[in-house]
């Protein structure tokens, strides 16, 4: 069972991402504190994380940090920054309002690629 770690200070976002990611038999969880990222990364080891673009300092501190730095990140965001995204050091960006099933294809793919 693959696990994801969502960062988001929306909680109708994490509710919603909670249903769909645990539905599809994930192990999920959310925090809302970009600070406590790396912590709570090195406690649940994520398989993939999911980042709104509220919290953009955290990708930099799981970039930065060889223990994390191998983790897909998908950036959700309600800009249009997808031909951004490797400039924003992360494998994917998914704009809001976005459908469910093309976020759940987005994290199967992530989750599918080899780790380099």
């Amino acid at each position: 069972m693959h696990k994801i770690l969502v960062l988001n200070n929306d909680l109708d976002t994490m509710t919603l991402l909670k249903q769909l990611l645990e539905r599809n038999t994930y192990t999920v969880e959310f925090t809302g504190n970009k600070d406590e990222i790396l912590k709570i990364a090195r406690s649940f080891q994520p398989d993939l994380i999911l980042i709104d673009i509220l919290q953009q300092d955290a990708i930099i501190k799981l970039r930065n940090n060889s223990a994390f730095s191998h983790i897909p990140l998908i950036l959700m965001t309600g800009y249009s920054l997808r031909e951004k995204r490797i400039e924003l050091l992360v494998d994917e960006v998914i704009e809001k309002p976005f459908k469910l099933d093309w976020l759940e294809s987005m994290i199967e793919h992530q989750l599918k690629k080899p780790v380099n």
